[in-house]
């Protein structure tokens, strides 16, 4: 196993399969996702699917042809092939046991090695399970005001139990979240318990699975087709139930204070600015009870899938996101009626303290339910037909708390979706469609042409995929109108946002492509093109956008890694007009005028990997250039620049090294503007046997801008000690 996989990791890949901006081979841990959408190699939705797989992975005795063909490097064709020997083995006990199988390739085996897993088989012991604890501290954790704060800590565990049970617990503290909020008779106004160290249990479940039947109770998520209808999962395609812990590290720290007086002043760091290690994000998944029967069979080769669902969930919302009906009838009126609500903390120290720029714990509840039914004639088709339906429960009465029309979360009532799916595969061919319609509660707003009435809308995704030998192109074409309303959408879409939805007031094509040309070069290639098709606040209906990668990677090297890449974002193909922002739909004031975003974007990479001694040793240098429109800047792009350097060593096997140190300077003409800053860390895991890692990470961070927010800033420069454990029973 040892030699199989110092081969790979010297030899080219030569698998083509789903289509991720950058060659897979070096990623190997939750920081390297990480590490690859901060340099801008990635995007946020790949690093979101990226992350899930590699934290909970893929289990090979049980991942679906869909989960399968996620991993990097793997078409739908070695799906086929790894469920095929699964069949016949009836259970797969290493993963080199497919490479002598011919399932997959030595290369394709390195790819995939960081986000699969193996379940153990049947538990013969009363108990089986693994344990991670993760934690932090920063230098800043130690000069607020109040005191050295203890540090935030994260607690994963799943156990397996005979009778093919499982169950699943997550323990995660906080240390910069108030209490749930509150109604205050003596303030008339909402009111949080003040901040202290919790302890919350974001994740608990139950889990029976036999077979083709599972059956879930507690914390789940589940998605289907192409997430038009109904997905939580953050997999690039989700096929039903599955159950996860996944937990966000926030790397930036977080502001120590974040309460405010009437007149905005800082009530509760004495004048500084204070920062301190960010508490962990854990996401937010449905909680209740879950069923499923997956390819059930009858006929001759047909299959039917059932699936049901219902959820009681505990939601959070950003304070600003929030206003009350019995002051507001419309959140889209612009009078101070309709704006959030103060919320107040609730202490001897801050008496009189307003939160600030906080998200409400608890704020409300969310009751929703659904099914899901696809039927299969045979390997090649597939029909599936999914619906939900949904209402919220908002605390704090007798204030009718509702979210601003420019939330995530519908307003005005109960909401919901249904939606019809259908598959085919033609050789080389596939075919996906996903329809929905949207109902909701929304009413007409002041504004009839860009604030029309809510109660649903239309929204459809067809993909085709192409994958002859050595390439692959993906072609998505997407509709949704403006009164698409689904906050359970997660369909492919741009990053623009239309009263917070993705998903919303769009048509666009998506084009991907990934293939090997000759003279051992790979390229990767993706252009997204849409448009508004209803006019908004946003801006006038009609107006093209633009989004285009281009990667080109040289294999032909044993030693070395040659690529290049180069983005472009233009937010009006229209328009060439500096002074303007080149990303987002926030709508800006210079002199009460208001304007959209519709500026360009430009970014060039070169990258170079340094392979002398394989996982031995090996380095990497990367330096990329940003042309960039600016509000500031009315005749010309901003300039900015970055750099990176990584050297990884695995001198023996029980011990892994990474250094990394990245250098950033947003705008090189005024360093009181944007970010200017150094950031290395130095991180090393030791391993002992299968069951039992543990990693230590220490980050330095200098901040070299001079902008005003920055000056004083406690502290400066940035200590951190990140800790991971790892073990198994």
């Amino acid at each position: 196993m040892r030699a199989l996989v110092f081969s790979a990791l010297i030899l080219p890949t030569v698998a083509v399969a789903a289509i991720y901006e950058v060659p897979m081979d070096k990623v190997d841990s939750e920081d390297d996702i990480i590490d690859l959408e901060e340099r801008g190699e990635i995007s946020t939705e790949t690093a979101d699917i990226l992350y899930d797989m590699i934290v909970e992975g893929i289990d090979l005795n049980s991942a679906s042809r869909d989960e399968l063909y996620d991993l990097p490097g793997l078409t739908y064709a070695d799906a086929d092939a790894i469920l095929l020997y699964r069949k016949n083995k009836g259970r797969i006990e290493d993963p080199t046991e497919l490479v002598g199988a011919g399932s997959l390739t030595d290369q394709q085996l390195l790819l995939i090695t960081p986000f699969i897993r193996l379940e153990r088989g049947p538990v013969r012991l009363p108990i089986a399970g693994k344990l991670r604890l993760r934690s932090g501290v920063s230098n800043g954790d130690f000069q607020t005001p109040g005191g050295p704060l203890a540090p935030p800590g994260f607690l994963m565990a799943t156990l397996t139990f005979p009778w093919n049970l499982s169950a699943g617990v997550v323990l995660n503290t906080t240390r910069l979240a108030p209490g749930s909020p509150y109604y205050s008779q003596t303030r008339g106004a909402l009111e949080v318990a003040p901040f202290q160290y919790r302890a919350q249990l974001p994740t608990l479940y139950a889990q029976w699975r036999a077979g083709n039947r599972r059956v879930v109770l507690g914390s789940y998520t589940i998605g289907f087709a192409e997430r038009v209808t109904l997905d939580n999962t953050h997999r690039k395609t989700p096929s039903g139930l599955s159950v996860t812990s996944t937990a966000l590290i926030n790397r930036e720290l977080a502001a120590y204070c974040k309460q405010s007086s009437d007149s905005g002043a800082d009530v509760c760091d004495g004048g500084q600015r204070n920062y301190v290690l960010d508490d962990w994000s854990i996401r937010s998944n449905f909680r209740g009870l879950a069923g499923s029967i997956e390819d059930l069979e009858f006929g001759s080769g047909q299959k039917l899938s059932l699936y049901g669902f219902l959820s009681y969930q505990t939601r959070d919302l950003y304070q600003y996101e929030m206003f009350d009906r019995a002051q507001c009838e419309d959140p889209r009126d612009d009078s101070d009626n309709c704006k959030a609500p103060r919320v107040y903390v609730g202490d001897d120290l801050a008496r009189d303290g307003r939160l600030k720029f906080t998200t409400l714990p608890g704020l409300f509840e969310e009751l929703l339910g659904g099914a899901h039914v696809d039927f299969k004639p045979n390997e090649r088709y597939r029909i599936g037909l999914t619906g939900y339906g949904a209402t919220t429960f908002f605390h704090g009465a007798p204030l009718r708390l509702e979210p601003q029309e420019w939330s995530r979360q519908p307003f005005g009532g109960p909401f919901g979706a249904i939606g019809l799916d259908l598959r085919a595969q033609f050789g080389q061919f596939g075919l996906f469609l996903e329809a929905a319609r949207t109902f909701d509660s929304v009413p007409q707003g002041p504004d009839p042409v860009n604030q029309p009435a809510g109660g649903g809308g239309f929204g459809v995704e067809q993909r085709t995929l192409y994958t002859p030998k050595g390439h692959e192109v993906e072609l998505s074409l997407r509709y949704y109108d403006n009164k698409f309303l689904n906050p359970f959408a997660r369909p492919v879409a741009s990053p623009d946002e239309y009263d917070g939805q993705s998903a919303r007031n769009e048509g666009g094509a998506r084009l991907k492509y990934l293939g090997k040309l000759p003279y051992d070069f790979e390229v990767r290639f993706a252009a997204d093109f849409w448009t508004a098709p209803y006019p908004s606040r946003a801006g006038p209906a009609g107006i093209p956008n633009l989004y285009a990668l281009i990667r080109l990677d040289y294999e032909g090297y044993r030693l070395l890694g040659p690529a290049v890449f180069f983005e472009a974002r233009n937010k009006n193909l229209g328009s060439s007009t500096h002074g303007t922002c080149a990303s987002g739909t926030i709508i800006y004031v210079e002199g009460n005028e208001p304007f959209v975003c519709s500026g360009d974007s430009y970014r060039s990479t070169v990258r170079l990997d340094i392979r002398p001694l394989g996982k031995r040793l090996s380095a990497a240098v990367l330096g990329t250039f940003v042309l960039k429109d600016d509000i500031r800047y009315k005749d010309r792009f901003m300039q900015g620049v970055g750099a990176a350097f990584e050297l990884r060593s695995q001198p023996t096997d029980w011990l892994q090294l990474k250094l990394r140190s990245r250098y950033l300077n947003e705008d090189i003409s005024d360093n009181t503007y944007l970010e200017h800053s150094l950031w290395t860390y130095l991180q090393a895991t030791f391993i002992a046997g299968r069951n039992f890692r543990v990693s230590l990470r220490y980050d330095l961070i200098a901040y070299l801008q001079e902008r005003a927010s920055f000056v004083g800033r406690i502290p400066s420069p940035e200590h951190r000690v990140y800790l991971d454990l790892r073990a198994g029973f």
